[in-house]
């Protein structure tokens, strides 16, 4: 009897009986473990989030069945996440390692892995400060989330409260002689702590030659 077992959905032990008209073979316990295929990224809390907010993320060690694998990953791994830009000031995403560190997005990030009910997995916190659309991915250098699009986080990052004004458009050319008309109109915005326009801002702005 040849038998072939393709998919492990489960860690664990599988117990195959044989039997052959009156006569009943040996049982064979097949032990067997998952086989890491990627990393996952997700989160319990609301994917839609104000710059400069955080979210607690998980990141899931799973198999080619979207399963969780039970063993295996567990102890300190060298993660890199990506995704999120800069916000228009400069300011970095960043996630935090095990030692509550923030780390900017792009850069070598210490997490620790635990292997228990809910399969290999680690948590941690991320800042995102550019206002954007945007999916959130991890590799360890070998293993990603970049393999399929429900691997990833996909998060909604919006702009803060309205903080400052700010020249979105420069007025050109910048000398001219009186009455005389600007060749490029200034637009004038308001922006938050980060410089993300604050499109949901409502606040009447008047323009004053000085």
């Amino acid at each position: 009897v040849d038998v072939d077992v393709k998919d492990q959905k489960t860690s664990g032990t599988l117990k195959i009986y044989v039997t052959s008209g009156t006569n009943t073979g040996n049982n064979t316990d097949w032990i067997f473990q998952q086989l890491l295929d990627h990393l996952a990224v997700t989160t319990s809390e609301p994917t839609t989030l104000a710059a400069g907010a955080s979210i607690h993320v998980t990141i899931t060690a799973r198999d080619n069945n979207l399963v969780a694998i039970g063993s295996g990953y567990a102890g300190n791994k060298t993660l890199t996440f990506s995704g999120p830009s800069s916000a228009p000031d400069g300011t970095t995403p960043k996630a935090s390692d095990d030692n509550g560190t923030s780390v900017a997005f792009g850069s070598p990030t210490t997490v620790n892995f635990t292997c228990g009910a809910n399969g290999c997995e680690a948590s941690t916190t991320l800042v995102l400060y550019k206002a954007e659309t945007v999916s959130v991915d991890v590799t360890d250098g070998t293993y990603s989330s970049s393999g399929n699009e429900s691997y990833d986080l996909d998060l909604t990052v919006q702009p803060g409260s309205a903080a400052s004004l700010k020249f979105l458009t420069q007025p050109a050319p910048l000398s001219l002689a009186a009455s005389v008309v600007f060749t490029t109109q200034p637009v004038v915005g308001l922006v938050d702590t980060y410089q993300n326009t604050a499109t949901q801002a409502t606040n009447e702005v008047t323009l004053e030659a000085v």
